[in-house]
């Protein structure tokens, strides 16, 4: 009887959640009397008088105290990364990562969506007042969520100049990004490498360039392994290194940070690499580095040669068709 207790395991509708060690945000940060930098607070807007735009490392529990940063919760900085976070800014614009989930929708995820309510409506108990994909969604109408088509940019709460005291949009575009921090490549002020630990985190972004910037990430490995024949979407992404890079974009009335990814070294080994994974009674030996290529005949086998000759003759160097001798040994006249 004790035993059949403890064969269960489950707990019904439970949702999965990724545990994350740490959070990534850009923020301010302000230069202290001591030369240090510390972190001034979220981006917004243009840039404050002495601050500087940077990525920082924060907890990834909200405070205990409560409060919004727009519609994110706020955080406190990591208390692991307090490196990080007093660095120069200029040296906190790259982090680059590793993607540990096999599936895309587990790596990313990106919607549509407000969490809050225009004025004149309600807003649910709890989740977002509207969230979409630009084919459908699913809005609270007061007393319920209801299926309705989205119209995407048709929408009128798509509109710039509908959101929050007629600044920007109001439904805006929702993405997440889950990775490991990868810190082997920098060095501190001795030359020393980096100890800050390499822990899972989340990034999350509601601007639509660095939505296009990410989704040409996944498009890029898509477009490779379209050629053997994986449908898109479907190609496992665990493993695949990556950089983010932040910078800014300039316009008549406003600045704002952008984030672009791109993919560490070639985009094309990686997919071989992760093909051949797939398929392999060894994997192992497939992380272990690409086979050699066999070696090349310089002729033709002459005709009745067995396949175990012809290997034979490939490992020892040998010429097919010219009696099997080494061609190192044949006299050239």
């Amino acid at each position: 009887m004790d035993q059949m207790r403890n064969e269960f395991r489950g707990i019904g509708s439970v949702r999965s959640r990724t545990p994350i060690g740490a959070y990534l945000q850009i923020g301010w940060r302000k230069k202290r009397a001591d030369g240090l930098w510390e972190y001034a607070g979220a981006f917004g807007g243009s840039e404050k008088k002495g601050m500087v735009r940077c990525f920082n490392i924060m907890s990834p529990v909200p405070d205990s105290k409560g409060g919004h940063t727009g519609n994110e919760p706020r955080r406190s900085p990591h208390s692991n990364f307090v490196g990080f976070n007093s660095a120069d800014p200029s040296k906190c614009k790259e982090i680059r990562a590793v993607l540990v989930n096999s599936s895309q929708t587990g790596a990313y995820r990106n919607k549509l969506g407000a969490f809050r309510a225009p004025s004149g409506q309600k807003s649910p108990p709890r989740g977002w007042w509207c969230q979409g994909d630009g084919k459908r969604a699913s809005r609270w109408d007061g007393a319920a969520f209801k299926d309705i088509p989205c119209p995407s940019e048709l929408c009128p709460y798509q509109v710039d100049g509908s959101g929050p005291k007629g600044n920007g949009r109001w439904c805006k575009c929702n993405l997440s990004l889950i990775a490991q921090f990868r810190w082997g490549w920098m060095r501190n002020r001795d030359g020393g490498p980096i100890r800050w630990p390499e822990v899972v985190f989340q990034w999350d972004s509601k601007g639509w360039n660095n939505a296009g910037y990410i989704q040409g990430l996944f498009d890029e490995i898509d477009e490779v392994a379209a050629v053997l024949e994986y449908e898109k979407g479907t190609f496992p992404v665990i493993g695949l290194p990556i950089t983010m890079r932040l910078s800014e974009k300039h316009e008549v009335e406003r600045q704002y940070p952008v984030v672009n990814f791109s993919i560490e070294g070639s985009p094309f080994d990686w997919v071989r690499m992760m093909h051949q994974l797939q398929v392999a009674k060894n994997p192992a030996a497939v992380l272990a580095g690409p086979e050699q290529e066999p070696l090349s005949l310089e002729h033709d086998p002459p005709a009745g040669a067995t396949e175990e000759q012809i290997d034979l003759a490939r490992e020892a160097g040998l010429v097919p068709g010219q009696n099997y001798k080494p061609a190192n040994a044949r006299v050239v006249k």
